[in-house]
């Protein structure tokens, strides 16, 4: 269920000169067409009185051409070239005043098709019933209990949604765990059953505040960032964001001198005042980011800022346990349709490495393994 919202609230003026041409004819077409009907009866009204009781005098074709050249029209239906050249100046001017006037005169024409999608209403996912908040929330708790700190915030924030029919806005959430414990699986899986588009940014990479806001023109890779683009390209108000590694956030520095903090950037975009009047540096067009869904990962809270801490939610997510790691083989085993003995097998071998290995299992180790068994189950069989 999807409600339309407004991301870019620009005037939507017609710019079309050859269609405001054709309308201004239009309108004085017709308005001469009245007044010469309008003359012509009056003259009509004037001979009758002026005859009476007698009958008027017939109106001659003289008369008709003085009529509608007080009109000033070439004939019935037709306006004088001179009109037709004056309205066409007027269109085009009129077009180029709400040309600059639209917030997008400053972007060229590739610039202005590629953000077309969110101009006027654009679609936002919205939560129907509750009880559908409640499938999905037991859906993700079912594959992923241990995560239940992250379903739980989840859950309320869908369930507010279909009571106020509100787009859905899940976090700012801030989820610290071990790695390898399926946080970002989780996010993923939670766009994935609100059926809406995600994106992954790595906090930890040099360029990730580019990566989040986008880039001006002066830069050699210029371009939106992935927040708007996911927006610009599945047409959705409000993807889930994956912030990975928020604890190694950096703020690279560019040869001039110039910084690209991620810190200032992010904190704009999680504040719903600021987000609301978002400034993109690369369309340089004002962008409601409010509906946005936030959701952060770090592996420990002792390096992530503290202004993020202080505007998300902060939910501690525990170790996944032996037991834990078998039922997630197992649920998604049965999803990705692989044979019983496949994940019977897979599941086994989960217990024998957990004491042969050195090191604790994950949920990286058990996706390969299903991906590895998916692979196998689809090989042609050999006679």
């Amino acid at each position: 269920m999807t409600h339309a919202v407004r991301v870019i609230d620009l005037p939507q003026y017609d710019i079309d000169s050859a269609a405001i041409d054709k309308r201004l004819r239009a309108f004085l077409t017709d308005l001469r067409e009245r007044r010469l009907l309008l003359a012509w009866f009056s003259e009509l009204r004037k001979r009758e009185q002026m005859f009476a009781p007698g009958p008027a005098l017939p109106f001659e074709w003289e008369d008709f051409r003085r009529l509608r050249s007080k009109a000033r029209m070439r004939r019935f239906g037709s306006l004088p070239d001179r009109d037709h050249l004056r309205i066409k100046r007027r269109a085009e001017a009129l077009a180029e005043r709400r040309r600059k006037a639209n917030g997008l005169d400053h972007l060229k024409e590739p610039e202005r098709e590629q953000l077309k999608p969110l101009l006027g209403e654009v679609p936002a996912a919205v939560m129907p019933t509750e009880h559908r908040a409640d499938e999905i929330a037991a859906v993700l708790h079912e594959e992923m209990p241990w995560m239940a700190p992250a379903t739980e915030a989840a859950w309320h924030a869908l369930r507010r949604s279909a009571r106020l029919s509100e787009p859905v806005r899940v976090g700012p959430l801030v989820l610290t765990g071990p790695p390898g414990v399926g946080k970002t699986a989780w996010a993923r899986r939670l766009a994935g059953q609100l059926a809406v588009a995600s994106t992954v940014i790595d906090a930890s990479q040099g360029l990730a505040s580019f990566s989040l806001t986008g880039t001006e023109k002066g830069w050699a890779t210029a371009q939106p960032g992935r927040p708007l683009g996911t927006m610009i390209a599945d047409r959705i108000a409000n993807p889930v964001v994956i912030v990975d590694e928020i604890c190694k956030a950096s703020s690279p520095v560019s040869s001039s001198g110039a910084s690209a903090a991620f810190l200032p950037a992010l904190l704009g975009l999680l504040e719903p005042e600021s987000a609301q009047d978002w400034h993109c540096p690369y369309f340089k067009v004002k962008v409601d980011m409010r509906h946005l869904s936030w959701v952060m990962l770090a592996n420990t809270l002792r390096t992530v800022p503290e202004p993020v801490l202080s505007r998300a939610r902060v939910l501690p997510i525990p170790d996944v346990t032996l037991e834990q790691l078998q039922g997630f083989a197992r649920v998604r085993g049965r999803a990705m349709a692989l044979p019983d003995p496949a994940v019977d097998a897979i599941v086994e071998a989960v217990g024998q490495a957990a004491d042969r290995l050195p090191r604790r299992l994950s949920l990286r180790d058990i996706n390969r393994m299903l991906e590895r068994a998916e692979e196998l189950a689809a090989l042609p069989i050999l006679h």
